[in-house]
């Protein structure tokens, strides 16, 4: 068993790398309304868990998205995705790292709140760099 959190991140990530190996057609979780391992939680009525909201945030920014390229950099993961309007990087790391970049970045986060900092830190949880075209 795993916390809410961790069982967000592995799931997001689970589909950014089958979507990154160019080998599967589709990829399918297990249920979406279960007692303690769907995306919504049904014992207590209907409770849309955390992997709930990153699995809308993943297909909302990648949807229709066709893939440019994955970079794996020891612990660190950068997956591209575009489409005729926008550029999509999603990016994670196993450990914790602090990038500071000249200007503020604005990116959004696993859950799909949205941010603006000039330091960004990438973790465990994928996050969304969008790039209008």
């Amino acid at each position: 068993c795993v916390d809410e959190e961790r069982y967000a991140d592995f799931m997001v990530r689970y589909y950014l790398l089958a979507f990154a190996s160019q080998k599967a057609d589709a990829v399918y979780w297990h249920q979406l309304i279960a007692p303690g391992y769907g995306l919504v939680d049904n014992r207590t009525g209907i409770q849309k868990r955390t992997a709930f909201e990153a699995f809308k945030t993943m297909q909302k920014y990648l949807k229709n998205m066709v893939f440019i390229s994955f970079k794996q950099d020891k612990d660190s993961y950068t997956l591209r995705a575009g489409n005729a309007s926008r550029t999509t990087e999603v990016v994670w790391s196993l450990g914790l790292q602090s990038i500071t970049y000249n200007t503020p970045q604005n990116y959004i986060d696993r859950d799909g709140e949205s941010h603006l900092s000039q330091t960004v830190e990438i973790g465990p949880s994928p996050i969304y760099f969008i790039k209008e075209k």
